[in-house]
């Protein structure tokens, strides 16, 4: 049964049936990885464990390595089966990522996801980079977003490749000072 999953997972992500979420996203920009490194521990990992636990719906945990460093990714599919949720990604052993719930992953709303245009910023070692005009998923009760395999693929590369379409914009960095001793 296990490896029929994974024969599952694969041919989503072969096919291009799969989503991101803007989490997945930004832990996926915390640890330096790549919409490549994602896509190729699902290719190529093992399934290290499912989460039957969650009221909305099995979790399953991909285990793979890049570069010598083990990588999980989380996700799932969608309700009627034909869409492959990545709901995060993270470095084995870098934070608590393996134990923390997920209070939204998507609220648990009935309400159809809306499309949208939406700016995003990420981060790849060291720059940010801004995209505007991004085709997005958004749930119109939590605000949470999801990005189709083809958008993934834009602004990868383009965070590779400088499109003749970017601009330089002015941005200033500023640090608060630390309150957490309050």
């Amino acid at each position: 049964m296990l490896k029929g999953i994974l024969v599952r997972i694969r041919s989503a992500v072969y096919d291009k049936r799969y989503i991101f979420t803007d989490h997945a996203l930004e832990e996926a920009d915390a640890d330096n990885l790549s919409l490549d490194d994602v896509l190729t521990v699902l290719l190529t990992g093992d399934l290290e464990s499912e989460d039957t636990d969650d009221p909305r719906g099995i979790r399953y945990i991909v285990r793979g390595v890049i570069d010598d460093i083990e990588i999980d990714v989380i996700c799932r599919w969608r309700d009627d089966g034909t869409l492959l949720i990545i709901i995060t990604v993270y470095v084995v052993g870098c934070d608590m990522m393996s134990v923390r719930k997920y209070p939204c992953e998507f609220c648990d709303t009935q309400l159809q996801q809306e499309p949208k245009y939406v700016t995003i910023t990420r981060t790849r070692g060291g720059k940010w980079y801004i995209f505007e005009h991004v085709a997005a998923r958004v749930c119109p009760n939590c605000g949470h977003r999801y990005f189709d395999a083809d958008v993934l693929e834009m602004m990868e590369s383009g965070m590779k490749e400088h499109p003749e379409n970017a601009r330089v914009v002015e941005a200033w960095a500023i640090a608060l000072p630390d309150r957490a001793g309050r």
